[in-house]
C-alpha cells in the first residue's frame, strides 16, 4: 500500500527547488507557526505538557523490555509474546479513550490516565523474580509451564496489560484535546507541532533514566524516574486547562485584556461586565 502511493501520488511541491533554500524557507515557516501559535498560551501550554509527559510515555514503552528482562530473566519467546499481548489491550485502549472522553471529558480524562500510569509504572516496578509489591508478596509457582509459569510472571502480564490500555487512551485523549483547544483555523499548524513535540526530545526519558541509575547504583530506581515526566506534564496540563476553563465559561470578546490572578493564574477581564466578582 505505501509504495504505489509514493509511485502515483502527485506532489504539490515545486519541482526543481534547490535543497539549501528549501530548507532555510521550512525551516522560517516553522518558526513563524511557533510565534504565531505562542499566542494561544493554552494551546501551546498543552504542547509543552504533552512534551513532557511523551518523553516518559516513549521512555516507559522503550525501556520496559530492557528492565523485565533483567528484573524477570524473560527472553526472546516470552517478550515477544509480551509485545503481541500488550498489543492486543492497546487496540482496547483505543477505544477505552473514546469512552474516558465521553463520560469523563478531555481534560479530566487526559489527567486520570496520567496518573493511571505512574501508579502502574511503580507496580510494575514492584515486581522482580522474588517479590511483588515490595516484598509484600512472596512469588510462587503457579503451574509447570515452559513460560510465564510464576506469580510475578502473571503479574508482570497484567501490568502490561494496563500499561496498553491506559498508554493509548492517553494518546487518543491528548489529540482529542488537542482539537478541543486549538483555535479552528490553526488546527493543521498546532497537529503539526504536537507531532513535533513528540519527537524533537524523546532523548530526555532515558538521560533521566540514565543519571538516576548511576546516581542510585539501582536500576529500578533510574525507571522510577520516568515518573517526574509524568508529573511534570500533568502540572503544567493541570495549570493550562484551569485557566481554559475560566474562558470557555465566560466567553468574551478579543478586546479582553490579560490580568494576573492568584487563583488562576492568567485570567480574563473584558470591558464588559462579568456575571461573577473577581476576589480583591
Amino acid at each position: 500500500m505505501i509504495v504505489p502511493f509514493f509511485l502515483y501520488a502527485k506532489d504539490t511541491g515545486v519541482k526543481g527547488t534547490p535543497f539549501f533554500p528549501s530548507v532555510k524557507e521550512g525551516a522560517a515557516g516553522v518558526v513563524r507557526t511557533v510565534r504565531k501559535a505562542a499566542e494561544y498560551r493554552e494551546a501551546f501550554k498543552f504542547l509543552i505538557a504533552r512534551t513532557i509527559y511523551a518523553d516518559g510515555m516513549f521512555a516507559l514503552l522503550a525501556l520496559a523490555a530492557v528492565y523485565v528482562s533483567l528484573f524477570l530473566g524473560w527472553g526472546i519467546v516470552e517478550l515477544t509474546v509480551y509485545a503481541i499481548w500488550a498489543s492486543i489491550w492497546a487496540a482496547i485502549g483505543g477505544v477505552a479513550g473514546g469512552w474516558f472522553d465521553s463520560k469523563l471529558g478531555p481534560k479530566n480524562a487526559l489527567l486520570m490516565e496520567l496518573m493511571a500510569i505512574v501508579i502502574i509504572l511503580f507496580f510494575g516496578l514492584s515486581v522482580t523474580r522474588d517479590s511483588i509489591l515490595f516484598g509484600l508478596i512472596e512469588n510462587r509457582e503457579l503451574w509447570q509451564a515452559p513460560v510465564f509459569s510464576s506469580l510475578s510472571d502473571v503479574t508482570y502480564l497484567l501490568n502490561g496489560a494496563l500499561i496498553g490500555v491506559f498508554a493509548t487512551a492517553n494518546i487518543s485523549s491528548s489529540r482529542s484535546m488537542l482539537v478541543h483547544i486549538a483555535p479552528t483555523h490553526m488546527r493543521g499548524e498546532f497537529f503539526g507541532l504536537y507531532a513535533i513535540a513528540g519527537t524533537v526530545t524523546v532523548w530526555i526519558g532515558p538521560l533521566l533514566i540514565e543519571l538516576f541509575t548511576t546516581w542510585s547504583n539501582s536500576q529500578r530506581v533510574g525507571m522510577s524516574a520516568i515518573a517526574l515526566l509524568f508529573f511534570c506534564g500533568f502540572a503544567v496540563e493541570d495549570t493550562a486547562f484551569t485557566r481554559l476553563a475560566l474562558i470557555q465559561r465566560y466567553p468574551l470578546t478579543h478586546e479582553c485584556t490579560h490580568l494576573w490572578l492568584a487563583f488562576v493564574g492568567n485570567a480574563v477581564v473584558c470591558k464588559r461586565t462579568l456575571p461573577f466578582t473577581f476576589p480583591p
